[in-house]
């Protein structure tokens, strides 16, 4: 009885209840392989790694041939990026039980993750040969659809997903990434907001809630979203860069600088994060630093369209030094990236090189 109130939970995405009842079956019958498996699949749902893990080892300690099981632990590595293993796992599965559509699932996003896109359609089309309303299946065709830039095939491809599970989360999830990458922010949110409800949890949709409320001006939105993807992934870089961006706009420019700093420890190579970081000490009349990271931006893209406001700022910096001829340099770059420079400044820099 615990273990069939488990999984009505589970399907109400009242993951937290469903741990407790999973834990509650366990310790009455520690050897219930089915109930170690969900227990692990509800982890999984809340990105518990570990947990999940450990769950679904137990679970094939007690049952080596439990091919469920398997399908779900390679789920595991793949989160941990660990495709080698996690490839090796799905062959097992499939030796096991070659009409597991799961596995196919696992395998097409195995392939997908190492950039196979093709094969990676193929074994989702075989899942979708097993079950035609297999929602996983149609949620996957429309991640790779939406990785190929087809928002259309994509959107169709989730609604599908939801048409035949209405309480899938990832696939609003996956509905508000099209609408975000058309811009259409209201329906981002709206359908990023109904898988939040339904119990999805993953940093990559707090991250795109911080997106789209960057786009708005909503800056305290954007920071807390951006918050909650630190709190669950603090290694991801790209959420402190919106924190940073959310923050700077409140004008809390120390914390913002902080922000930004963490995200170039994390990943030195992010051109928009060293230039945001350097807006940011330049703003704080950090000149040096600001220097330094412009120049860095620079190198890491010197032909990005973008580059206009970023010889402007050089221009200024090297004015405030007394570097003017240096300052002339980057004030013609800007000039010829069709950026706007302020008229009085050419004019006193003008000037200041004829002196």
């Amino acid at each position: 009885m615990l273990y069939n109130l488990g999984i009505a939970y589970g399907r109400l995405n009242r993951l937290v209840e469903a741990e407790e009842i999973y834990l509650k079956v366990l310790e009455a019958r520690p050897d219930f392989i089915e109930a170690h498996n969900n227990l692990g699949e509800i982890y999984l749902r809340q990105n518990r790694l570990e947990e999940a893990e450990r769950e679904f080892l137990k679970a094939i300690e007690l049952h080596q041939e439990f091919a469920l099981a398997y399908a779900n632990l390679a789920e595991v590595y793949l989160r941990k990026n660990n495709l080698e293993q996690a490839e090796d796992i799905v062959e097992k599965v499939l030796a096991i039980d070659p009409a597991m559509t799961a596995a196919y699932n696992m395998k097409g996003n195995i392939l997908r993750q190492a950039g196979r896109l093709e094969e990676a359609v193929e074994a989702y089309k075989k899942a979708l040969e097993k079950n035609p309303r297999n929602e996983k299946a149609l949620y996957n065709l429309g991640l790779v659809a939406a990785d190929r830039n087809r928002l259309g095939e994509a959107r169709e491809y989730f609604l599908r997903a939801i048409e035949a599970d209405r309480r899938y989360a990832e696939a609003y999830a996956g509905l508000g990434l099209t609408y975000l990458r058309e811009k259409n922010w209201d329906e981002a949110i709206k359908n990023f907001l109904q898988a939040k409800e339904l119990g999805y949890r993953n940093p990559v949709l707090h991250v795109n809630l911080s997106y789209v409320f960057l786009a708005k001006k909503d800056w305290p939105a954007a920071e807390a979203e951006a918050r909650l993807a630190i709190k669950e992934q603090p290694g991801l870089a790209v959420a402190y860069n919106n924190l940073g961006i959310a923050l700077a706009q409140q004008n809390r420019l120390e914390e913002a600088r902080e922000a930004l700093s963490r995200t170039l420890e994390l990943s030195p190579l992010e051109r928009d994060a060293v230039l945001n970081l350097a807006a940011v000490e330049y703003s704080l009349g950090h000149d040096d630093r600001a220097l330094e990271l412009f120049l860095k931006a620079l190198a890491l893209n010197p032909q990005h369209p973008g580059n206009g406001s970023i010889y402007n700022n050089l221009a200024v910096i090297y004015y405030r030094r007394g570097q003017y001829e240096q300052s002339w340099e980057f004030c013609l770059k800007a000039l010829q990236a069709g950026f706007r420079v302020d008229p009085d400044f050419v004019d006193e820099l003008r000037k200041k090189i004829k002196k």
